[in-house]
């Protein structure tokens, strides 16, 4: 389990790593304390690389989200909890009473206190609690902003609020006044809200979402035609996912399945990663000493082009050193963490005594109150074939404290960068991970990806760096080290048994359909809806569902048995259910309790509906119970149960969506039978088209 501390994180109420913000995500938040994504869940920023890890991320999202996680849900448990701690009256207003002053709240003593006079009227937890620890209102940290605003628990304006803060987006930094139970709404819708369109196709501007059935699932009258929409809406501004242009849902067919499968291949096609400068990259960097003096060579070519000569300089110009991928110094080598295991070519004039590993360069001069810039080149071969089909670049680097990186002079990255770097510039701030960023590689959003791709050639480029030192030229470290990839097009195709659709999806009997959407411009899919179906059911009931059979002291297993793995009896026990109406019963929302656990599975409907006079199991080991009995497949076995029966009797409980089904004890004293108490007998309900109180 997580820390209990760190959950306000996600909750809107922390004035702390964006805590308080419901747009971005924590991951990419600039964090001082080193916290960050990247920094201390190294593995994190390469998993979210993986098309297949994506795929099922937000397919688990997207089905969470229509169940559990459904807006109306989620404030229906706020609703219940406010209600609990208001003894159901949540209309009125609850804040702090102005008449109760408590000075004495910390006396070790431990001083009884007197009921304020001010008690509000309307005697509840809530109330009580707000009147004697008066904090509504007040800063505690790390609230989040606007909690001077937020001195009411609940108010009688809350749905009015509540209304106000969704239907349009607040200003996180100065929000509205609002009551708290009011700030948590809005904050989830808010938030969730936001989630559901940032999924986007790679760094294209495409959001997937998932389509839309025009029923998510459960009984239908048969037969049904069910129609499936692409998700279409006002897609939100490109500013709130610190995007450019304009956002745009996908476009494409829609594919589905009725067999249960993915309807997108079962394995993702990805983007071919192709690596084009390398931890290894040979590398060139050079201390400019004016605007001309080093990024300008005897032809008048701009260091940051592919073409650039670092061998013919101007007279006058600072000499370009060559080495590998690594470029910087560290003049606190006692102090973790040492920037020498990443450094090949060391911006200083001499290795510092006792530094490990020394590095192969040395450039001969210090960086070090000289300038907080270098400029570092990191060439490139490359093929036609090389150029073909890119759809991303992905750029890491060990960074302290900024840069702005070019490929073939365009700009695709800057970090910590001033809007107009010169020739001497520093950083405008330091890494979020401080020094520990520098001994990583982590990955930098890049934009104008494609007039960089545009800008490659066959033959030789370049990654040009604009290195910059941390905040002042004193700096006591400097590292600059990177790689460069780039993607092509991920692709892909529908299943061997998806269906494209068209007009609709006939539902004749039970079934599961999953659907996703391929979008045409990028090779991706859309997340999966799915729904099961059954049709021309109804609820189970105390009217038509019985128990019709239990095994609850099954005889010692066999030698066979237990050399199968099989070595208690209570692996043997079940219980068994019959549908006693005259339509199909639905079980999708029946569970056992007491004696035994057990929820019905809904995804199969195979499973989850009993026709008039057929029969379900729920067993203790499914292995045992089909080496034991033989069932056969016209013995539906709906899945195990958990905890074991007792041998001696005890109390069950049936219930589904309309409340109690079977209530019942049973027992292995009369007036119950004897046989079965472990002589290799069953208890078998008598005449259960009777529907008997068993």
């Amino acid at each position: 389990s997580a820390p209990l501390w760190d959950y306000n994180l996600s909750m809107g109420n922390a004035d702390y790593l964006a805590g308080w913000n419901y747009q971005g995500w924590y991951r990419d938040a600039g964090i001082s304390s080193g916290q960050s994504g990247n920094t201390d869940y190294q593995y994190y920023w390469r998993l979210r690389q993986d098309a297949g890890y994506l795929r099922r991320l937000w397919d688990r999202y997207w089905k969470i989200r229509a169940g559990v996680l459904t807006t109306p849900a989620l404030m229906a448990r706020i609703n219940a909890a406010v209600a609990e701690v208001t003894d159901g009256q949540p209309a009125v207003n609850i804040k702090n009473s102005a008449a109760w002053v408590i000075t004495n709240y910390s006396d070790p003593a431990n001083t009884p206190q007197l009921w304020p006079a001010s008690t509000p009227s309307v005697e509840t937890p809530a109330a009580r609690h707000h009147s004697r620890w008066q904090r509504l209102g007040i800063y505690d940290w790390p609230n989040a902003p606007g909690i001077d605003s937020r001195d009411y628990f609940v108010s009688s304006t809350d749905a009015a609020d509540l209304a106000a803060i969704t239907a349009t987006p607040y200003n996180v930094t100065t929000p509205p006044a609002m009551s708290e139970a009011v700030h948590i709404k809005g904050y989830m819708t808010n938030r969730l809200a936001w989630i559901d369109d940032a999924n986007f196709a790679g760094s294209t501007n495409t959001i997937l979402r998932p389509p839309l059935f025009s029923q998510s699932g459960g009984n239908v009258t048969a037969p049904y035609n069910l129609t499936i929409t692409p998700y279409t809406g006002t897609a939100p501004a490109a500013a709130n996912y610190s995007k450019t242009g304009t956002l745009n849902y996908a476009t494409g067919p829609v594919y589905y399945t009725t067999d249960g499968t993915d309807p997108a291949a079962a394995a993702v096609i990805p983007g071919v990663t192709r690596h084009f400068v390398t931890d290894t990259n040979a590398c060139s960097v050079v201390l400019p000493t004016s605007a001309t003096l080093g990024g300008t060579d005897t032809s008048s070519r701009d260091w940051k082009a592919w073409d650039f000569n670092t061998a013919s300089m101007p007279a006058g110009a600072p000499a370009w050193k060559t080495g590998l991928n690594g470029v910087g110094y560290d003049v606190n080598i006692t102090t973790s963490p040492s920037y020498y295991p990443y450094i090949n070519i060391l911006m200083a004039s001499s290795v510092l005594a006792g530094a490990t590993p020394v590095p192969p360069v040395i450039y001969g001069s210090n960086m070090q109150n000289v300038n907080g810039s270098a400029y570092i080149r990191l060439p490139f071969t490359l093929t036609a074939a090389d150029i073909a089909s890119l759809s991303k670049f992905r750029l890491y680097g060990h960074v302290d404290d900024g840069f702005v990186a070019y490929v073939n002079n365009v700009k695709i990255a800057e970090s910590n960068a001033p809007a107009s770097p010169a020739w001497n510039s520093i950083a405008t701030a330091l890494q979020p991970g401080s020094d520990n960023d520098g001994i990583i590689y982590k990955e930098f959003t890049t934009s104008n990806d494609a007039a960089a791709f545009a800008a490659l050639r066959a033959g030789t480029n370049v990654l040009a760096i604009h290195g910059l030192n941390g905040t002042a030229i004193s700096s006591s470290d400097f590292i600059q080290r990177y790689m460069l990839d780039a993607e092509t097009l991920s692709s892909t195709p529908p299943s061997a048994t998806a269906q494209l659709y068209t007009t609709g999806v006939t539902i004749s009997s039970g079934v599961t359909i999953k659907a996703r959407q391929f979008d045409t411009a990028t090779g991706t899919v859309t997340p999966m809806t799915e729904g099961t179906f059954v049709a021309n059911t109804v609820p189970a009931t105390a009217a038509n569902l019985v128990v019709s059979e239990i095994m609850y002291n099954p005889t010692a297993p066999t030698l066979a048995e237990a050399a199968a793995g099989f070595n208690s009896a209570n692996m043997f026990e079940y219980i068994e259910v019959q549908n006693i109406g005259t339509l199909s019963v639905d079980l999708s929302a029946v569970s056992i309790a007491d004696g035994i656990t057990f929820t019905w599975p809904v995804a199969d409907p195979n499973l989850r509906v009993l026709a008039p006079g057929t029969r379900a199991v729920v067993v203790g080991n499914a292995g045992a119970f089909a080496l034991r009995y033989a069932p056969g497949p016209a013995v539906k076995v709906a899945g195990v149960f958990s905890g074991n029966l007792s041998n001696g009797g005890e109390h069950l409980l049936l219930s589904g969506s309309a409340g109690t089904i079977k209530d019942f004890t049973y027992d292995d004293d009369p007036p119950w039978p004897g046989e079965p108490d472990g002589t290799g007998y069953s208890l078998v309900l008598n005449h259960p088209a009777s529907n008997p109180n068993h």
